[in-house]
């Protein structure tokens, strides 16, 4: 058996290490290992708007 080490990272995301505010939202960031990773916050129904008219009568099936 040959034995190798690994590396292990542990970190919060709270607090983020930075936070990128946009219009309708915001990012989260960490930085861990040379990587950018977090969760990314919309506004409530943003991810329709454009793909659906919201306002437009739709046929109910």
């Amino acid at each position: 058996m040959s034995s190798k080490q690994i590396g292990v990272i542990l970190k919060r995301f709270e607090p983020p290490d930075e936070v990128r505010v946009m219009q309708k939202g915001k990012f989260e960031l960490v930085h861990i290992g040379g990587m950018t990773i977090g969760p990314a916050t919309y506004e409530p129904r943003l991810v329709q708007v454009g793909a659906i008219d919201l306002n437009r009568p739709r046929a109910v099936r």
